[in-house]
């Protein structure tokens, strides 16, 4: 049917962020897709192209969304609390996140593990992204 099978809990978010990230279409993201994809979203966000996301430019990726929801996420993102997020502080959650996700840690990811690392309250990252989730 529409969806395909495997629609269950989070389905839809698995499609999509493969569709996101998968560069070469074969259903997987492989690291150097994910972190590929990550870069272009932080340009997107670095709204006056000056290396740094501030709150501000963060929060037009939240349009529409709980604004403390975008400021818990943008605190969790500026891990050096300087107000902006940097490069190298998106890309350091960037590998957290893939390797969270990569739940065999084959270096890729499929629409299987990121339903089983998405956290099922609502959507979004967990508040702790450092371990992996057991399984």
């Amino acid at each position: 049917g529409p969806g395909g099978g495997m629609m269950g809990p989070g389905g839809g978010r698995g499609a999509m962020m493969i569709e996101m990230y998968d560069a070469d279409g074969d259903g997987r993201v492989t690291r150097e897709e994910f972190l590929a994809g990550h870069a272009v979203r932080f340009e997107e966000m670095d709204v006056n192209k000056d290396g740094s996301v501030t709150f501000e430019e963060f929060t037009v990726t939240f349009k529409g969304r709980n604004p403390e929801r975008a400021r818990a996420a943008f605190q969790r993102l500026d891990a050096n609390g300087s107000g902006a997020i940097d490069k190298g502080e998106y890309d350091a959650v960037a590998e957290i996140r893939f390797e969270r996700i990569d739940i065999n840690s084959d270096g890729v990811i499929t629409r299987e593990e990121i339903i089983a690392a998405m956290p099922m309250r609502g959507g979004g990252m967990p508040a702790q992204p450092m371990a992996p989730k057991p399984q």
